[in-house]
């Protein structure tokens, strides 16, 4: 059977808020027989980095002890994955430029990061973005999600003629 999935990304900070989003990946991804693509976005500021090279030699220093760590996770769930830190001034826009690039066909990413009183109420600014500009379909993931075990639900607009979401859904439901 092909995996509805064939090309998955994870996006990822590997924080807490990250936490459901990296195991729902991963459990996707062993469950299809896929490897999974894995960014690490990276805030970056050139001018503020030419000023103080210390800090973004710190923020490379963190970003590689989380790769690691991510490929220890990978390698305990049995998935093969191809890590990548990536640096811009816009976290969203590293995401979906790695999803373009390779070809993606779905990105797994968090709900929201730190939480605060608008947080609360809205998804946060760079999984909007994503989701606003991604090249593929954006499972939008909370901190304690698990793979889903009974039923798959889909919403869709009422007024919608495109009735794709819901071939999709009856296919991971099948597959999964």
């Amino acid at each position: 059977m092909n995996p509805v999935f064939a090309r998955p990304l994870l996006a990822t900070e590997h924080t807490a808020q990250d936490s459901g989003a990296e195991a729902l990946a991963m459990a996707l991804a062993h469950r299809c027989g896929t490897p999974l693509a894995i960014v690490l976005p990276l805030l970056s500021n050139a001018e503020y980095e030419e000023v103080a090279p210390q800090l973004a030699q710190r923020a490379e220093q963190a970003a590689a002890a989380k790769l690691q760590a991510l490929q220890a996770v990978a390698q305990t769930a049995g998935v093969a994955v191809e890590l990548r830190a990536r640096r811009g001034p816009e976290p969203y826009r590293e995401i979906v430029d790695e999803a373009r690039e390779r070809g993606s066909d779905l990105i797994v990413i968090r709900r929201r990061g730190q939480r605060g009183l608008l947080a609360n109420l809205l998804v946060g600014e760079m999984v909007r973005n994503v989701v606003a500009h991604a090249p593929c379909s954006v499972l939008v993931t909370p901190s304690a999600a698990p793979m889903w075990s009974q039923r798959v639900l889909v919403a869709l607009d009422p007024q919608a003629t495109d009735l794709s979401p819901v071939s999709l859904a009856a296919a991971i439901a099948a597959a999964c």
